[in-house]
């Protein structure tokens, strides 16, 4: 009888951390796509290498070489928007990603509140329609807008109807570590332009730390904390280090100790994915941004990127999500 329990914990468990952070996965991409387009319609050429990054950074080059032969800055933008939307040689395409936190949904319907699973059923069902009629790069910047105002409904849904037990848990769990990888992902790919000292003065500079501060909501929020001339170490201690900023890594980690502390409440035992949660915490909290550049921004974000990786393995076992 406990083992059973155990399996329908688990595959509870399993299926919501997975809706959640498929649904993170999607509101990202929404914004990635978004902040890469103002700047194909700002600077073409470097649009160009903006899309090539994307997929770099997203860890979609395999399956874009699948797709296609040619380097993603060679090929028309349309065809990039198409692979990033709905494509099926992309497995975590904009469309995919939503079908899958929709799919999890599905499973784990009873330890969903009635306005969640309505919010998620509605917000798939409106995505694939909008997602399929958006044939103009033109309507692009609006089907984005639309597709986040469904997501946020889902978020929204969640917050005030769910029980505060170990299902709510496991959903925010997924959400974090999500949008910590997102997080660390596009910090990654910027780290030459913001590891700079010098303040952002070429139109190129200000083009990268524009992009990057728009592609995690993060625009308006660092000219309230800074009202002076962006620089890249300024961005990266706020992208990294700031405990304000919701979408920063310390933020994101503080919230993945938070709610595996939940987890060891609930079940009286503390898991070693506890002990890989506060570490990371660690990494990232109390930190100077300049000490991070000095040590080597890239090398510390490969370093955190493959460190999250592994705590949501540990999670994995820990929770026993494969049974």
């Amino acid at each position: 009888m406990g083992a059973a329990i155990m399996s329908v914990l688990g595959a509870t468990a399993s299926g919501l951390y997975w809706m959640f952070r498929n649904l993170e996965r999607s509101d990202s991409a929404t914004r990635v796509i978004e902040a890469t387009l103002r700047v194909s319609f700002t600077d073409a050429e470097l649009g160009r290498m903006e899309w090539e990054s994307i997929i770099t950074s997203s860890g979609l080059r395999e399956y874009w070489n699948q797709h296609s032969s040619a380097m993603p800055s060679e090929v028309p933008t349309a065809e990039l928007i198409n692979f990033l939307l709905s494509n099926p040689d992309n497995p975590s395409s904009l469309l995919a990603t939503i079908t899958s936190a929709h799919a999890n949904a599905r499973r784990v319907r009873t330890a969903l509140s009635r306005e969640t699973a309505e919010a998620i059923n509605s917000t798939a069902s409106q995505a694939a329609s909008l997602i399929r009629d958006t044939q103009e790069l033109a309507d692009l910047p609006e089907t984005l807008a639309t597709l986040r105002r469904l997501l946020a409904q889902v978020h929204g849904a969640h917050a005030v109807t769910a029980m505060r037990n170990e299902n709510f848990s496991f959903g925010r769990l997924g959400t974090f570590i999500e949008r910590a990888d997102a997080t660390a992902r596009i910090v990654s790919a910027k780290t030459v332009a913001l590891s700079a000292e010098s303040q952002a003065g070429l139109q190129l500079e200000n083009l990268h730390f524009d992009t990057v501060l728009r592609s995690v909501a993060a625009h308006r929020a660092f000219r309230w904390v800074d009202s002076g001339t962006m620089t890249g170490p300024a961005i990266a201690d706020f992208l990294l280090c700031s405990l304000r900023m919701p979408r920063s890594l310390a933020y994101s980690f503080h919230k993945v100790v938070e709610n595996l502390g939940h987890l060891s409440d609930d079940y009286g035992t503390v898991q070693p994915s506890a002990e890989l949660a506060l570490a990371l915490l660690d990494k990232c909290s109390n930190r100077a941004s300049s000490d991070l550049i000095d040590e080597g921004l890239h090398l510390f974000l490969d370093g955190i990127m493959q460190d999250i990786n592994e705590l949501g393995l540990q999670i994995s076992t820990d929770y026993r999500f494969d049974r």
